[in-house]
């Protein structure tokens, strides 16, 4: 059981539309901060920032992607071979013959609310091992992730994404919980994340129809119908009316 929660999701489970995050041990939903990073904040699937559109990642963008980085395969005739089983940081979790197993299924998720590609940076850089929307609609490898029956891996770092307790809310980050910082290839309960399809959002129809029905408030006619006889309200105030 425990190996096949550290297998990524095959052909055979089809790719969801749109996807929330949820974290496994709070139970917060991640989120789209106003500056960009992702933190698990919220404990409603229904919160706008929540929602990610998951894009498929093809063989030419998949190449377009990773030979924009530091890592490039030796050649093209094993190229994939090295980008499913190689040494680079890329690599993801595998069956103990990744030869055999079928190619990891990389994917792109994108914001619903602001639009941009999540996106992790790796160690040494800037805002290191931050997950956060890349910058001015950027695409690059360091948005390129793996959605796993437990978790979510990142290609850039070549581990798994953690929670990071921070007060209230949960900061997505790259790393694990230990000094020094380095990428997480084991799976702690910290870094456990369910990745499901949202509840459907309601419609203003619907909000409507479940919104609670009062009385309307009684109204004595009658005084409106002395103040239209006398041709106007005069001072009569609206307490009195």
């Amino acid at each position: 059981v425990l190996l096949r929660l550290l297998l990524p999701l095959r052909e055979s489970s089809p790719l969801p539309p749109e996807v929330v995050i949820q974290s496994a041990s709070s139970g917060r939903y991640v989120t789209v901060a106003p500056d960009g990073w992702l933190a698990a904040t919220t404990f409603s699937p229904t919160e706008p920032t929540s929602r990610f559109v998951v894009r498929s990642v093809g063989p030419a963008l998949l190449a377009a992607l990773t030979e924009a980085r530091s890592f490039s395969p030796t050649s093209r005739a094993n190229a994939e071979d090295e980008l499913w089983s190689g040494g680079g940081a890329g690599d993801a979790p595998t069956e103990a013959s990744p030869r055999s197993a079928a190619p990891c299924r990389w994917v792109l998720l994108q914001s619903r609310a602001a639009g941009g590609f999540v996106s992790v940076r790796g160690q040494h850089e800037s805002d290191e091992y931050v997950v956060q929307l890349a910058r001015e609609g950027s695409l690059s490898y360091r948005s390129l992730l793996l959605l796993t029956s437990a978790g979510v891996w990142s290609y850039a770092v070549g581990g798994y994404l953690n929670f990071r307790v921070d007060g209230a809310t949960q900061p997505w980050r790259a790393h694990g919980n230990d000094e020094p910082r380095r990428q997480l290839l084991s799976l702690p309960l910290s870094a456990r994340a369910f990745v499901r399809r949202p509840p459907p959002t309601p419609t203003t129809s619907e909000l409507l129809h479940a919104a609670p029905r009062r009385p309307a408030p009684e109204f004595d006619w009658g005084l409106l119908l002395d103040a239209a006889r006398a041709g106007a309200c005069g001072t009569t105030s609206a307490v009195t009316l």
